[in-house]
C-alpha cells in the first residue's frame, strides 16, 4: 500500500501565505512621499499658518531626494 501525498499533514493541504504588493505602489508612494517633503513646509505655513515645521532645510532635501530615489528605482 503506497501513501498518499498528503498523509503527512492528516489531508489537509498546505497554505503558502504572500502578500502581494500591486504593481506601481512602491513608485507612486515615493513620489507622493517625495512630493509631500518637498511641498509640506509651505502647505503648513500656509494652512495651518506654522512658520517652520523645525526641519533642517538639508535633510529635507535628502528625505525628499531618498524617496525620489526609491521612485526611480521602483520604475
Amino acid at each position: 500500500m503506497q501513501a498518499s501525498p498528503n498523509a503527512v499533514d492528516g489531508g489537509a493541504a498546505a497554505h503558502e501565505f504572500r502578500i502581494a504588493i500591486p504593481f506601481g505602489l512602491p513608485a507612486v508612494a515615493g513620489a507622493i512621499v517625495s512630493l509631500a517633503m518637498c511641498y509640506g513646509t509651505v502647505l503648513v505655513k500656509e494652512v495651518f499658518g506654522i512658520p517652520t515645521l523645525g526641519l533642517n532645510p538639508h535633510v529635507q532635501a535628502v528625505l525628499m531626494w531618498s524617496s525620489a530615489l526609491l521612485a526611480e528605482c521602483a520604475l
